[in-house]
């Protein structure tokens, strides 16, 4: 964050008195205990916690007043220095997705996963729907589907202070894009979903980032043109998969309510 350190004694003192023990994760990489907040990036539980829906739900419902937004972790890692939130501010999101197309159009590594017309130029961003539905109710029915489906067992229960739930990867510096794209162009990106389909970001499971979005696509062109915008921000999601191609990716995104990203 910009500005002074985010207060992490009032923030956390608006949260349930029988919070997990926790530790805080310093911009240095290194970890404090709860007396030595410092310039703090996040929140951490000490262990993976039973019910991470219940405290991800009970953060979120007082993040407007805490300041802090609840993310799972799946298994906590050190990374890229943590950005602040002007580091998200000085890129633009939809001229790094057009960039990202022109290096597209110039490899064309695989032509069966490549979309073709009508993307012969860049058409720009996808059209938010007329209507988004409340996005942080849409993130709590997601965190409660997805939680308990994840192979990774338990999520440790993290809060990061940040304004928006976009710049969460980027300040925190989570390096599961890292070899791809830096945290802050990963967040710039999660802007534009966040204003135009009111995403919201989960978790970030080693190298998995699960994200819920309250107005998903819903008909084939739709879908179609956000599946561009996946396949620009994390081509592995295509790339790396036996048995996807870009047509039934784009077919699986209609009414999805939750986008997960890999990078390898």
């Amino acid at each position: 964050m910009t500005g002074s350190a985010p207060d992490w004694a009032a923030g956390l003192a608006g949260l349930p008195d029988t919070l997990p023990p926790g530790r805080f994760v310093l911009r240095d990489g290194t970890e404090r205990s709860a007396e030595e907040a410092g310039d703090s990036v996040m929140w951490l539980s000490d262990e993976p916690v039973d019910g991470i829906v219940h405290w991800w739900g009970a953060a979120q419902e007082r993040q407007q007043e805490t300041g802090l937004r609840p993310v799972f972790v799946g298994w906590p890692d050190s990374g890229p220095a943590p950005c602040e939130s002007a580091d998200v501010d000085a890129i633009d999101g939809e001229e790094w997705l057009a960039t990202s197309w022109e290096q597209y159009r110039r490899s064309r590594r695989r032509l069966q996963y490549d979309p073709g017309p009508p993307y012969e130029s860049w058409p720009g961003l996808a059209p938010a729907p007329a209507r988004i539905p409340d996005p942080e109710a849409a993130a709590r029915r997601a965190v409660a589907d997805t939680c308990p489906r994840l192979p990774q067992g338990r999520q440790h229960l993290g809060l990061v202070a940040a304004a928006r739930s976009a710049d969460i990867p980027a300040l925190t510096g989570w390096p599961g894009s890292a070899r791809q794209l830096c945290p802050a162009e990963l967040s710039a990106v999660l802007r534009t979903w966040e204003d135009r389909f009111g995403a919201r970001v989960l978790g970030m499971t080693g190298s998995m980032l699960y994200v819920s979005v309250a107005a998903p696509p819903t008909g084939p062109e739709q879908s179609v043109h956000m599946a561009l915008e996946h396949l620009l921000l994390c081509p592995a999601n295509i790339y790396q998969s036996f048995s996807e191609t870009f047509p039934r990716y784009a077919v699986r995104l209609r009414d999805e309510s939750v986008w997960s990203f890999w990078w390898d």
